[in-house]
């Protein structure tokens, strides 16, 4: 018996593409929804652009900063002229304190020619002018008659008036008159008072209306002529105040005590160039520390004159009249109030 055998061929068919290509598609994609996909593949190329945008803006950015940097350089450089002028200045205004510490001349005159003029420099000061130190006691120094005052030159040199009292001669643009009041100047119609006052009136009108001048006559306190609007302080002698001052003096009887250094004081502070001091030397005289007290607030700034009112011949070779000339290089004269031609 013979054995038969049966051979079968299996003949693959072919699969359709469809199958094929879900088979070669990965599970995950498979199961993933398609927005899904488009959302992976759209953040994608946002980050590819992001990407490639990004270094425009920095070559963009560091372009800016660049053109920023040339234009303050640029700006600095532009600047440079005014802070050369600026300095130039600085040292053409400090050129003439360096000319004057130096002690040139002539760099002196140039830097001055340099600098603009200040108009405010050719106008009179206010202030009172300081003259040199006078010749202490000098030829004043004696006897006199109480005869009529004033030198009849006013406004003699550069602005200043010359004008005396009892001989003493005073320079200057102010004045200040102090003059004993006290009951020992009393009297009759002929009295020192009277004397005084007139020569105190002859030595105004010796005074232009450019100078300045004051008047205090004192006993225990010092009384001083006020004329507005500057009350108390110096006064212009027009014709105005010369009126004033004119009222104010036939307005002083004597009488009360004598303090001398109060009514000095006073005088010394208005900063005068002369000071006509005035006065019968009656008790108290003035003390060695009054004097120096005079003449430290003094400090060489006010020439003193003083005019000693006394009864025949000086009996004193020195006294504190002779010593306050002294000290503040002022002039000193005795007055014999008993001579024929005491009283004008």
């Amino acid at each position: 018996m013979g054995t038969t055998f049966v051979a079968k061929v299996f003949v693959a068919e072919p699969r359709p593409a469809s199958l094929a290509a879900a088979e070669q598609t990965p599970a995950w994609q498979s199961r993933s929804p398609a927005w899904l996909v488009s959302l992976l593949l759209h953040m994608l190329l946002v980050v590819v652009l992001g990407y490639r945008v990004a270094p425009p803006h920095k070559g963009t950015a560091t372009r800016q900063q660049t053109q920023l940097l040339a234009s303050l350089e640029t700006a600095q450089q532009d600047s440079q002229p005014f802070a050369d002028a600026a300095e130039d200045a600085t040292e053409v205004a400090s050129a003439p304190a360096m000319a004057l510490a130096s002690g040139g001349p002539a760099s002196v005159q140039d830097a001055f020619d340099e600098a603009p003029l200040d108009a405010s420099s050719a106008l009179p000061s206010s202030e009172p002018v300081s003259l040199p130190a006078g010749e202490g006691l000098g030829a004043a120094t004696g006897t006199a008659g109480m005869t009529q005052g004033g030198s009849g030159r006013p406004g003699n040199v550069g602005g200043m008036a010359r004008t005396s009292v009892y001989g003493v001669v005073g320079e200057g643009q102010t004045f200040v008159y102090v003059f004993d009041r006290s009951g020992s100047m009393g009297g009759g119609g002929d009295s020192p008072l009277a004397a005084a006052k007139a020569q105190l009136l002859a030595s105004l009108e010796d005074l232009g209306p450019t100078h300045r001048f004051q008047i205090i006559f004192y006993n225990q306190d010092p009384t001083i002529m006020k004329i507005p609007p500057g009350g108390a302080s110096l006064a212009f002698a027009n014709e105005q105040n010369k009126l004033i001052a004119r009222q104010f003096v036939a307005s002083i009887t004597a009488t009360g005590g004598t303090e001398h250094e109060s009514a000095l004081t006073l005088a010394l502070k208005l900063r005068p160039d002369v000071v006509f001091f005035l006065t019968d030397a009656d008790e108290p005289a003035m003390t060695p520390v009054q004097l120096a007290r005079i003449a430290r607030l003094n400090g060489g700034r006010t020439s003193i004159h003083t005019i000693e009112f006394g009864v025949g011949p000086p009996a004193r070779r020195h006294n504190f009249l002779r010593q306050l000339a002294q000290d503040n290089a002022g002039q000193y004269v005795y007055v014999d109030v008993t001579r024929a031609n005491a009283v004008r």
